[in-house]
């Protein structure tokens, strides 16, 4: 189709719920001639939100990004919403891009992993229909949007990562910083080094707030040579705590595992 791989939504909530040991796949699903499975308009009625429940050992396997559109500068300007909860795994693959269309800057768009874990795909990590998936990256436009990443929460980088708020989420290495970045704090994040070559970075922060707190467990899932890899980089002018000067309170370094310090 042309907006939505798989599902639009249009000022509703869309739950998804991946029962205990379940697992639910998108994969080929494809809008505008690139992969895509979720749309979300937010004009209308109400907020357009997508809410995914993934329970105790279940996965929801998103090789398929997500696309939408957070206000209009026509019809009545909503919010766009993203949320995981429960115990189980969320896998994403590809450049999920949330515009900003409001003229005001009311709306916003927002991503929140409340619970469990969240692994960003790295690029050929595995098949996605007829082709390879493709790096994992959550792209958000707004001054006011977010992207939350709750306490005792799990994120892993399966490649070339990101995590971006931006005035330009399709091209999110070029816009400008907007909106935050939050860390509640006690993250693991894992990185597989597997796919990476010396110099590259694992997961690019970009926004005008980002903040870091509590204990970050940082875990090397497996290497692919030698080398100096960058694990975690975030843009120069952004405000609030940086990796320096920020609320942490403990960084743990462990190799598959085993503390490496």
């Amino acid at each position: 189709g042309r907006d939505g791989g798989a599902v639009y939504n249009w000022a509703a909530t869309i739950t998804l719920d991946v029962t205990d040991n379940a697992t639910s796949t998108f994969s080929g699903n494809t809008a505008r001639g690139r992969a895509n499975s979720f749309h979300l308009s937010g004009t209308g009625a109400k907020d357009s939100e997508f809410l995914a429940y993934v329970g105790n050992d279940a996965v929801l396997d998103m090789k398929d990004p997500i696309s939408g559109v957070a206000g209009s500068d026509f019809f009545t300007s909503r919010n766009v919403i993203m949320q995981k909860v429960g115990n189980g795994l969320w896998k994403l693959g590809g450049l999920t891009a949330i515009l900003n269309e409001d003229p005001t800057n009311s709306v916003g768009a927002y991503f929140h992993l409340n619970a469990g874990a969240l692994h960003l795909y790295g690029a050929g990590e595995t098949t996605n229909g007829d082709s390879q998936v493709e790096d994992g990256a959550v792209s958000l436009e707004g001054t006011i949007s977010e992207i939350y990443i709750g306490a005792n929460t799990t994120l892993t980088m399966g490649g070339q990562n990101g995590l971006y708020i931006t005035d330009s989420a399709s091209s999110p290495a070029s816009g400008q910083a907007q909106g935050r970045i939050d860390f509640a704090g006690d993250t693991r994040m894992g990185f597989d080094l597997s796919r990476q070559s010396a110099g590259q970075t694992s997961l690019e922060l970009k926004a005008a707030d980002i903040h870091l707190g509590g204990t970050i467990d940082i875990d090397i899932l497996a290497m692919g040579g030698t080398g100096r890899y960058v694990l975690l980089h975030k843009n120069s002018d952004a405000t609030g705590d940086d990796f320096n000067n920020s609320n942490i309170d403990t960084l743990n370094l462990t190799y598959r595992g085993h503390s490496l310090t």
